[in-house]
């Protein structure tokens, strides 16, 4: 049996105000003996509901109540008339007590009604507090997982596009461990970078990117490592045979400072 189950029934709630049949009670009692969460729960529930009841108890008018206590109390003089009148006030005595008990059992009840919707609702609302974060935690995770497909196919296509040819970039010095790609195409001019590994530079630094046609350096960007998101959109070539990658000042520069080139493609 799950316990935590059969506690959400409301079968403690149940037990405590006197609603469970005979075979439900005594089944309800068995399983006390037999698991221990049962039994506090039950303790938590008999001492909120007492707790609930004298915080929310009323006291009766002083004139109702004086009124109550004048019908038990009232005397009378003549011996005869008090015989005569023995059952009669006999019976209004047990209907009060019929009354009052059956007010007593009323308060109990609706007690009890108030404080077990009552926390059933507020264990609803954090239910559904919870469902909810999840639920927008849930759409962020898919947005990124979107987001990334889309690159990756957008990516893909670009590198099995037949009209596009890959130059790999390699550092003058063979210890060098850079890695850069660039993917053009002849077609459109469309160009785009790769980094795979590329060192960080000083803040007044930035790398550029540079197409060679003949002996002329063609301006195809700056770089921007700051985040990686796959392929980057470079400016569009209309002619390149080779490709080179300087160190310029940042934001770029019209013309490349050939003595920090710092890859090229062969």
């Amino acid at each position: 049996m799950n316990v935590n189950e059969y506690i959400e029934s409301g079968v403690v709630e149940m037990y405590v105000a006197g609603l469970l049949g005979p075979e439900e009670r005594k089944e309800f009692e068995q399983r006390l003996l037999m698991y221990p969460e049962l039994s506090r729960e039950l303790n938590m529930v008999q001492s909120s509901l007492s707790n609930f009841a004298q915080a929310h108890s009323v006291n009766p008018a002083p004139a109702l109540r004086q009124r109550v206590a004048d019908k038990f109390n009232t005397g009378d003089s003549g011996t005869t008339d008090k015989h005569n009148r023995t059952g009669e006030k006999a019976d209004h005595s047990l209907t009060y007590k019929y009354m009052i008990a059956a007010s007593l059992a009323a308060l109990v009840i609706s007690t009890f009604a108030s404080w077990f919707f009552y926390t059933r609702w507020e264990e609803a609302e954090n239910r559904y507090t919870s469902i909810l974060g999840d639920k927008n935690q849930l759409e962020q995770n898919y947005n990124l997982i979107k987001f990334d497909h889309q690159r990756i196919l957008s990516d893909l296509l670009i590198m099995r596009d037949l009209n596009t040819t890959v130059y790999p970039l390699r550092h003058h010095e063979a210890g060098m461990t850079y890695k850069v790609r660039v993917y053009w195409n002849k077609d459109s001019g469309e160009t785009y970078v790769d980094v795979i590994m590329l060192p960080d530079l000083h803040n007044e630094e930035q790398y550029q990117l540079w197409a060679i046609s003949g002996d002329e350096y063609i301006d195809a960007g700056v770089m921007n490592l700051s985040a990686d998101y796959g392929l980057t959109r470079m400016k569009d070539i209309s002619s390149a045979g080779a490709w080179a990658i300087t160190v310029e000042s940042k934001g770029g520069s019209k013309t490349p400072n050939l003595n920090k080139v710092v890859m090229r493609s062969n």
